[in-house]
């Protein structure tokens, strides 16, 4: 039946073709049904809440709630599905097939569960799944600086404390040099499929990674149990990571292909915590330096982003075999630029 078929058409991405904003999280405005514009006080939240699966709404002004076609309905015709006349049904029917969710009046085809998944998916040239661009960000809005990760409850606070102190990180020089965040306590939030549950209480502090234009995505994040837990860091669940890499604000806007007035290179090293250790040693030093990270096959993805010819390239990998190794392939692969190998200080 068309309507089953409907329904697999996300909440938000309904919501989105019929004209409503998308708000924080997954909430969206205005009601389709009361016109509320927000939640309550906080105008940055709208009226309706999408539940995880983006499958049920509710507007928390009027109390008005159904399924995606009875979004569609009220934004139509000011009615749920249930309660239109046969040609308003029609109608919303007709709407759902312009979208490619169900076959039109007439018509017998609709898209397989196969395509409509493979539509979710970010797939890029060299064929790596990405995890999707809508869940990414909604879960990097989740995220909190370092300063109100430690005003927590002890329970989550205190293993960060301990992870920065052990390794001399200032949490107000981490938040203001932007390279990670930290990822919320487990049960508060609803996180994709792609994260799993049971990594949260450890994984918390987690970087932004980019393909080589500067396109946001994916994440990386790492432990902060104590002891210390393997492996150390984690990727989202079955995507792939091949060819992605962290970067500070200065290569994110060099790798986009923006001026950076006043760089004095890049600064390419290996692993998370080597990432965080150099961007907040270039914002204390006030250098202007793109700074980029990765780890494994992250490193191939270096020879495709746009480094000014005249940029120094600075080479920080640790000093141990695969180290050099990584070192050798990123040198192999810039060789119209001058390339330096230096150590990071602890």
């Amino acid at each position: 039946m068309w309507i089953q078929q409907a329904k697999d058409l996300p909440v938000i991405k309904a919501a989105k073709a019929l004209g409503l904003q998308k708000r924080r999280g997954r909430s969206l405005g205005p009601c389709p049904a009361c016109n509320s514009e927000t939640r309550g006080t906080d105008d940055n939240r709208g009226p309706i809440g999408v539940n995880f699966d983006q499958v049920a709404w509710k507007c928390h002004r009027c109390g008005i709630k159904g399924d995606v076609v009875d979004l569609a309905a009220f934004r139509l015709h000011e009615l749920p599905f249930r309660e239109l006349p046969s040609g308003r049904q029609l109608e919303v029917r007709t709407w759902f097939s312009k979208q490619g969710a169900c076959p039109g009046p007439g018509e017998t085809h609709a898209p397989s569960g196969l395509e409509k998944k493979k539509a979710l998916l970010r797939v890029v040239d060299d064929g790596y799944r990405r995890p999707p661009q809508e869940e990414l960000h909604d879960l990097w809005r989740l995220t909190c600086s370092f300063e109100k990760s430690l005003n927590d409850d002890p329970e989550w606070a205190d293993p960060m404390a301990t992870w920065l102190l052990r390794r001399k990180f200032a949490p107000l020089l981490l938040d203001q040099c932007k390279a990670a965040r930290v990822l919320p306590p487990p049960g508060r939030v609803q996180m994709p499929e792609w994260w799993r549950k049971e990594w949260l209480p450890n994984y918390r502090v987690v970087a932004p990674v980019y393909e080589s234009d500067g396109t946001f995505a994916s994440i990386h994040a790492r432990s902060v149990a104590v002891p210390e837990i393997n492996p150390k860091t984690r990727w989202p669940y079955r995507y792939e990571a091949s060819e992605l890499v962290m970067a500070n604000p200065d290569a994110v806007r060099m790798m986009r292909g923006q001026v950076v007035p006043g760089l004095t290179g890049l600064l390419i090293c290996e692993g998370l915590t080597d990432f965080i250790r150099a961007c907040c040693a270039a914002h204390s030093e006030e250098m202007t330096m793109a700074i980029v990270a990765a780890a494994s096959g992250g490193f191939k993805a270096i020879p495709k982003i746009q480094i000014p010819k005249t940029s120094k390239i600075y080479i920080a990998t640790d000093p141990d075999d695969r180290g050099d190794e990584y070192a050798t392939v990123i040198a192999d692969g810039l060789p119209d630029h001058k390339v330096y190998r230096v150590p990071l200080e602890a």
